[in-house]
């Protein structure tokens, strides 16, 4: 997640000091605090009513300090196909939601929405991967044709073989020789 104005890395002990100091802010004026990702499921993508805060499919704390302005969690056990709302929450080091000193300014925390197809996206891998190799075989039997039709071609502009006149008699005795006898 991306994030400007606003200095990372601060959080203190929710069980000891939650609400329990002011919001600070830095040399430059910036609040000093730390963000949250929480990602809740959804039934479409065009839902258009409110999720149940208290039932979210991923929740962290992003307590350390931004990495080029990026601030990054992983999801260990993954999400199941479907509609997820992605959301950050910014907050003070204490927890409370971050405050800015002008009453007109954009949205604080932002929020996506996102489909994952897990299933699909390997189907269509498969038949990607079908298709190539259907490709791969169509394009090696073709190239057996081509092949085939041009010694066939250059067969055909050569001579009849023909045994030397003094093997004709020799090669005529041993195919005798290979036929059963009479009767």
């Amino acid at each position: 997640m991306a994030i400007k104005n606003m200095q990372t890395g601060f959080f203190v002990n929710a069980q000891a000091n939650y609400f329990a100091a002011p919001q600070q802010l830095n040399g430059q004026g910036q609040i000093q605090g730390h963000s949250h990702v929480v990602i809740e499921q959804l039934s479409a993508l065009d839902q258009t009513t409110p999720t149940d805060p208290k039932k979210f499919a991923f929740f962290k704390g992003l307590n350390a300090a931004a990495q080029g302005g990026k601030l990054t969690a992983d999801v260990p056990d993954g999400l199941q196909p479907g509609f997820y709302k992605l959301s950050s929450i910014n907050t003070a080091a204490n927890h409370q939601p971050v405050i800015v000193p002008v009453a007109q300014h954009g949205s604080l925390d932002d929020a996506i929405y996102v489909s994952i197809y897990i299933k699909m996206m390997y189907m269509i891998i498969d038949l990607i991967s079908f298709f190539s190799l259907l490709s791969l075989l169509m394009a090696s039997l073709w190239l057996v044709r081509v092949v085939a039709k041009r010694t066939l071609h250059l067969l055909h502009k050569l001579p009849p073989l023909r045994p030397p006149p003094l093997l004709r008699p020799l090669l005529i005795r041993r195919l005798l020789r290979l036929l059963p006898p009479p009767l």
